[in-house]
Protein backbone atom coordinates (compact mmCIF):
# COMPACT_ATOMS: atom_id res chain seq x y z
CA UNK A 1 0.00 0.00 0.00
CA UNK A 2 1.30 3.46 -0.89
CA UNK A 3 0.92 6.04 1.86
CA UNK A 4 -0.24 8.76 -0.53
CA UNK A 5 -3.32 6.73 -1.49
CA UNK A 6 -4.99 7.01 1.91
CA UNK A 7 -5.45 10.50 3.40
CA UNK A 8 -6.88 9.16 6.68
CA UNK A 9 -3.92 6.83 7.07
CA UNK A 10 -1.51 9.67 6.34
CA UNK A 11 -3.11 11.87 9.00
CA UNK A 12 -2.60 9.14 11.63
CA UNK A 13 0.94 8.54 10.41
CA UNK A 14 1.85 12.24 10.60
CA UNK A 15 0.40 12.41 14.12
CA UNK A 16 2.74 9.60 15.15
CA UNK A 17 5.71 11.38 13.59
CA UNK A 18 4.79 14.52 15.54
CA UNK A 19 4.41 12.52 18.76
CA UNK A 20 7.89 11.03 18.60
CA UNK A 21 9.75 14.16 17.55
CA UNK A 22 8.57 16.28 20.48
CA UNK A 23 11.40 17.63 22.73
CA UNK A 24 12.61 15.17 25.35
CA UNK A 25 10.27 12.29 24.52
CA UNK A 26 12.06 9.25 25.90
CA UNK A 27 9.84 6.41 24.68
CA UNK A 28 11.75 3.23 23.94
CA UNK A 29 12.36 2.07 20.40
CA UNK A 30 10.14 -0.95 21.11
CA UNK A 31 7.12 1.23 21.98
CA UNK A 32 7.68 3.35 18.89
CA UNK A 33 7.85 0.25 16.72
CA UNK A 34 4.61 -1.07 18.25
CA UNK A 35 2.76 2.19 17.55
CA UNK A 36 3.83 2.10 13.91
CA UNK A 37 3.06 -1.60 13.70
CA UNK A 38 -0.51 -0.82 14.78
CA UNK A 39 -0.74 1.20 11.58
CA UNK A 40 0.60 -1.77 9.62
CA UNK A 41 3.97 -0.10 9.02
CA UNK A 42 7.32 -1.85 9.29
CA UNK A 43 10.73 -1.30 7.78
CA UNK A 44 9.85 -3.20 4.63
CA UNK A 45 6.67 -1.13 4.09
CA UNK A 46 8.03 2.35 4.77
CA UNK A 47 10.45 4.32 2.69
CA UNK A 48 10.68 7.14 5.30
CA UNK A 49 13.90 7.37 7.40
CA UNK A 50 12.86 8.06 11.02
CA UNK A 51 16.41 8.07 12.41
CA UNK A 52 17.73 11.26 10.85
CA UNK A 53 16.61 14.34 9.02
CA UNK A 54 19.81 15.29 7.19
CA UNK A 55 19.22 12.93 4.27
CA UNK A 56 21.98 10.48 5.27
CA UNK A 57 22.31 7.47 7.55
CA UNK A 58 25.02 9.22 9.59
CA UNK A 59 24.10 11.00 12.86
CA UNK A 60 24.77 14.71 12.80
CA UNK A 61 26.79 14.69 16.04
CA UNK A 62 29.54 12.48 17.45
CA UNK A 63 30.45 11.32 20.94
CA UNK A 64 32.14 14.15 22.86
CA UNK A 65 30.21 16.97 21.14
CA UNK A 66 28.55 19.64 23.28
CA UNK A 67 25.21 20.59 21.75
CA UNK A 68 22.54 23.18 22.51
CA UNK A 69 19.18 24.40 21.33
CA UNK A 70 19.57 27.75 23.10
CA UNK A 71 17.72 26.56 26.19
CA UNK A 72 19.26 23.19 27.01
CA UNK A 73 22.90 22.17 26.65
CA UNK A 74 24.04 18.54 26.56
CA UNK A 75 27.16 16.45 26.04
CA UNK A 76 26.87 13.52 23.62
CA UNK A 77 28.14 10.69 25.82
CA UNK A 78 27.20 7.72 23.63
CA UNK A 79 24.75 6.23 21.13
CA UNK A 80 22.50 3.19 21.11
CA UNK A 81 19.96 2.07 18.51
CA UNK A 82 18.34 5.31 17.34
CA UNK A 83 19.20 7.32 20.46
CA UNK A 84 21.91 9.64 21.70
CA UNK A 85 23.03 9.18 25.32
CA UNK A 86 23.34 12.70 26.69
CA UNK A 87 24.47 14.30 29.96
CA UNK A 88 24.10 17.87 31.22
CA UNK A 89 26.88 19.94 32.79
CA UNK A 90 25.20 19.24 36.15
CA UNK A 91 25.64 15.50 35.59
CA UNK A 92 22.02 14.64 34.75
CA UNK A 93 21.88 11.75 32.27
CA UNK A 94 19.15 10.79 29.81
CA UNK A 95 18.72 9.91 26.15
CA UNK A 96 16.82 11.32 23.18
CA UNK A 97 16.18 10.21 19.63
CA UNK A 98 18.84 10.96 17.06
CA UNK A 99 16.00 12.22 14.87
CA UNK A 100 14.94 14.85 17.40
CA UNK A 101 18.44 15.94 18.45
CA UNK A 102 19.70 16.29 14.89
CA UNK A 103 16.69 18.39 13.96
CA UNK A 104 16.54 20.76 16.93
CA UNK A 105 20.12 21.06 18.25
CA UNK A 106 23.40 22.57 17.05
CA UNK A 107 27.01 22.47 18.20
CA UNK A 108 27.76 24.65 21.23
CA UNK A 109 29.93 27.70 20.50
CA UNK A 110 31.20 30.54 22.66
CA UNK A 111 28.28 32.61 21.34
CA UNK A 112 26.01 30.39 23.47
CA UNK A 113 27.91 31.06 26.73
CA UNK A 114 26.17 33.17 29.37
CA UNK A 115 27.50 35.15 32.31
CA UNK A 116 28.17 32.72 35.14
CA UNK A 117 28.59 29.60 32.97
CA UNK A 118 31.53 27.37 33.87
CA UNK A 119 33.62 26.60 30.77
CA UNK A 120 36.55 24.32 30.04
CA UNK A 121 39.34 24.06 27.48
CA UNK A 122 40.99 20.65 27.22
CA UNK A 123 43.78 21.93 24.98
CA UNK A 124 44.78 24.70 27.42
CA UNK A 125 43.71 22.85 30.60
CA UNK A 126 41.70 25.84 31.76
CA UNK A 127 38.49 25.90 33.80
CA UNK A 128 36.84 29.29 34.27
CA UNK A 129 33.62 31.07 35.14
CA UNK A 130 32.61 32.98 32.02
CA UNK A 131 31.95 36.72 32.35
CA UNK A 132 32.12 37.83 28.74
CA UNK A 133 34.23 37.07 25.67
CA UNK A 134 37.24 38.86 27.14
CA UNK A 135 36.90 38.39 30.89
CA UNK A 136 36.44 35.70 33.52
CA UNK A 137 35.16 35.83 37.08
CA UNK A 138 37.51 33.05 38.23
CA UNK A 139 39.96 30.85 36.36
CA UNK A 140 42.30 27.96 37.19
CA UNK A 141 45.14 26.64 35.02
CA UNK A 142 45.48 22.90 35.55
CA UNK A 143 48.93 22.89 33.89
CA UNK A 144 50.52 24.04 37.13
CA UNK A 145 51.40 21.68 39.97
CA UNK A 146 49.90 24.12 42.46
CA UNK A 147 46.55 25.43 41.29
CA UNK A 148 45.60 28.92 42.40
CA UNK A 149 42.41 30.69 41.43
CA UNK A 150 42.87 33.86 39.40
CA UNK A 151 40.03 36.35 39.77
CA UNK A 152 38.42 39.00 37.58
CA UNK A 153 40.94 38.87 34.75
CA UNK A 154 41.34 38.94 30.99
CA UNK A 155 41.19 35.80 28.86
CA UNK A 156 41.66 34.92 25.22
CA UNK A 157 38.91 32.39 24.65
CA UNK A 158 40.37 29.07 23.39
CA UNK A 159 38.82 27.66 20.23
CA UNK A 160 37.78 24.46 21.99
CA UNK A 161 35.92 26.26 24.80
CA UNK A 162 32.93 24.23 25.94
CA UNK A 163 30.82 23.75 29.08
CA UNK A 164 32.67 22.19 32.02
CA UNK A 165 31.53 18.81 33.27
CA UNK A 166 30.25 18.32 36.80
CA UNK A 167 33.66 16.98 37.89
CA UNK A 168 35.47 19.96 36.36
CA UNK A 169 33.10 22.36 38.10
CA UNK A 170 33.75 20.58 41.40
CA UNK A 171 37.50 21.14 40.95
CA UNK A 172 37.06 24.86 40.28
CA UNK A 173 34.66 25.55 43.14
CA UNK A 174 36.79 23.52 45.57
CA UNK A 175 39.75 25.77 44.74
CA UNK A 176 37.59 28.89 45.10
CA UNK A 177 36.53 27.61 48.51
CA UNK A 178 40.19 27.46 49.57
CA UNK A 179 40.82 31.02 48.36
CA UNK A 180 39.89 34.36 49.90
CA UNK A 181 36.79 34.55 47.70
CA UNK A 182 33.41 32.92 47.35
CA UNK A 183 31.07 32.68 44.38
CA UNK A 184 27.81 34.59 44.67
CA UNK A 185 25.58 32.74 42.18
CA UNK A 186 22.63 35.08 42.76
CA UNK A 187 24.56 38.21 41.74
CA UNK A 188 26.99 36.47 39.38
CA UNK A 189 30.19 37.73 40.96
CA UNK A 190 33.05 36.82 43.25
CA UNK A 191 33.17 38.49 46.62
CA UNK A 192 35.77 38.47 49.34
CA UNK A 193 35.00 36.15 52.20
CA UNK A 194 34.13 37.73 55.50
CA UNK A 195 36.39 36.21 58.14
CA UNK A 196 35.61 36.68 61.82
CA UNK A 197 38.61 37.56 63.94
CA UNK A 198 38.04 34.39 65.95
CA UNK A 199 38.53 32.33 62.76
CA UNK A 200 41.71 34.06 61.61
CA UNK A 201 44.44 31.42 61.94
CA UNK A 202 47.15 34.07 61.56
CA UNK A 203 45.94 36.24 64.41
CA UNK A 204 48.18 36.80 67.42
CA UNK A 205 47.16 37.81 70.93
CA UNK A 206 48.52 39.40 74.07
CA UNK A 207 47.14 38.54 77.47
CA UNK A 208 47.08 36.28 80.50
CA UNK A 209 47.27 32.51 80.43
CA UNK A 210 46.02 30.06 83.00
CA UNK A 211 48.61 27.42 83.70
CA UNK A 212 48.49 23.98 85.24
CA UNK A 213 49.75 25.27 88.59
CA UNK A 214 46.83 27.69 88.84
CA UNK A 215 49.04 30.70 88.32
CA UNK A 216 48.60 33.46 85.74
CA UNK A 217 51.28 34.44 83.27
CA UNK A 218 51.33 37.42 80.93
CA UNK A 219 52.72 37.12 77.43
CA UNK A 220 52.70 39.36 74.36
CA UNK A 221 52.99 36.51 71.84
CA UNK A 222 50.27 33.92 72.30
CA UNK A 223 49.57 31.36 69.60
CA UNK A 224 46.04 31.77 68.26
CA UNK A 225 45.28 28.16 69.14
CA UNK A 226 45.90 28.89 72.83
CA UNK A 227 42.23 29.53 73.52
CA UNK A 228 42.71 29.60 77.29
CA UNK A 229 44.34 33.06 77.21
CA UNK A 230 42.50 36.14 78.48
CA UNK A 231 42.78 39.76 77.50
CA UNK A 232 42.97 41.09 81.09
CA UNK A 233 44.22 39.77 84.40
CA UNK A 234 40.80 40.33 86.01
CA UNK A 235 39.16 38.11 83.38
CA UNK A 236 41.76 35.40 83.92
CA UNK A 237 41.27 35.55 87.73
CA UNK A 238 37.48 35.38 87.20
CA UNK A 239 37.83 32.20 85.15
CA UNK A 240 40.13 30.65 87.74
CA UNK A 241 37.72 31.57 90.54
CA UNK A 242 34.81 30.09 88.55
CA UNK A 243 36.69 26.79 88.25
CA UNK A 244 37.40 26.67 92.00
CA UNK A 245 33.81 27.65 92.90
CA UNK A 246 32.41 24.89 90.67
CA UNK A 247 34.48 22.32 92.58
CA UNK A 248 33.36 23.65 95.97
CA UNK A 249 29.70 23.55 94.89
CA UNK A 250 30.04 20.00 93.64
CA UNK A 251 31.95 18.55 96.58
CA UNK A 252 30.95 20.47 99.73
CA UNK A 253 27.56 19.02 100.71
CA UNK A 254 26.73 22.00 102.92
CA UNK A 255 25.96 24.08 99.79
CA UNK A 256 23.44 21.66 98.27
CA UNK A 257 25.07 21.24 94.85
CA UNK A 258 24.34 23.27 91.72
CA UNK A 259 20.84 24.35 90.77
CA UNK A 260 19.92 22.02 87.91
CA UNK A 261 18.43 22.94 84.52
CA UNK A 262 15.15 21.32 85.55
CA UNK A 263 15.04 23.50 88.67
CA UNK A 264 15.71 26.66 86.64
CA UNK A 265 12.75 25.78 84.43
CA UNK A 266 10.50 25.37 87.47
CA UNK A 267 9.26 28.82 88.41
CA UNK A 268 7.71 27.46 91.63
CA UNK A 269 11.21 26.96 93.05
CA UNK A 270 12.93 30.04 94.44
CA UNK A 271 16.69 30.31 93.93
CA UNK A 272 19.00 32.34 96.18
CA UNK A 273 21.82 34.08 94.34
CA UNK A 274 24.89 36.25 94.70
CA UNK A 275 25.24 38.89 92.01
CA UNK A 276 27.08 42.04 91.03
CA UNK A 277 25.15 45.31 90.87
CA UNK A 278 27.33 48.12 89.57
CA UNK A 279 30.54 47.58 91.58
CA UNK A 280 28.97 45.97 94.62
CA UNK A 281 28.19 42.39 95.64
CA UNK A 282 24.53 41.86 96.51
CA UNK A 283 22.34 38.93 97.50
CA UNK A 284 18.91 38.32 96.02
CA UNK A 285 16.35 35.66 95.11
CA UNK A 286 15.07 34.65 91.68
CA UNK A 287 12.90 32.02 90.05
CA UNK A 288 14.05 31.93 86.41
CA UNK A 289 16.87 34.45 85.80
CA UNK A 290 20.05 32.36 85.67
CA UNK A 291 22.97 33.06 88.01
CA UNK A 292 26.10 30.95 88.34
CA UNK A 293 26.24 31.71 92.08
CA UNK A 294 22.80 30.28 92.92
CA UNK A 295 21.75 28.15 95.89
CA UNK A 296 18.73 26.25 97.16
CA UNK A 297 18.42 28.25 100.36
CA UNK A 298 19.34 31.64 101.74
CA UNK A 299 21.39 29.93 104.48
CA UNK A 300 23.52 28.05 101.93
CA UNK A 301 24.10 31.27 99.99
CA UNK A 302 25.07 33.36 102.97
CA UNK A 303 27.43 30.71 104.35
CA UNK A 304 29.14 30.32 101.01
CA UNK A 305 29.59 34.09 100.61
CA UNK A 306 31.06 34.43 104.09
CA UNK A 307 33.54 31.56 103.62
CA UNK A 308 34.53 32.31 100.01
CA UNK A 309 34.28 36.06 99.77
CA UNK A 310 37.67 36.34 98.00
CA UNK A 311 36.61 33.90 95.27
CA UNK A 312 33.29 35.67 94.80
CA UNK A 313 35.10 39.00 94.39
CA UNK A 314 37.44 37.49 91.81
CA UNK A 315 34.60 35.81 89.93
CA UNK A 316 32.45 38.97 89.79
CA UNK A 317 35.57 41.14 89.15
CA UNK A 318 35.01 43.53 92.02
CA UNK A 319 37.51 44.86 94.53
CA UNK A 320 37.88 42.80 97.70
CA UNK A 321 37.11 45.31 100.45
CA UNK A 322 37.93 42.79 103.20
CA UNK A 323 41.64 42.68 102.43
Amino acid sequence: MKLTENKEFMAEFEALIEKYTQPFNYQSAQIISKDFADLGINESHSNIDLDNTNGTNTPKFKIGDWITNGEYTWLIEGMHNSFYDIVSSEGCKTDDTICHIDKHFRLFTIQDAKDGDVLNSLSHKLIWIFKDKEHYHACVNMNYVTQNVATNGLIKIPEDACPATKDEQTILFALIEKSDYEWDADNMNLKEKFTRWRDDKNASMMGFQLCMDGKLYYTDEICFNDKYAFDTKAQAKSALAMARISQIMANDERFGGVVTDAEWKNCDIKKYAIERVESDIEINSFVSIYHFLAFHSAEQRDTFLNENYDLVCDFLMVKNDRV
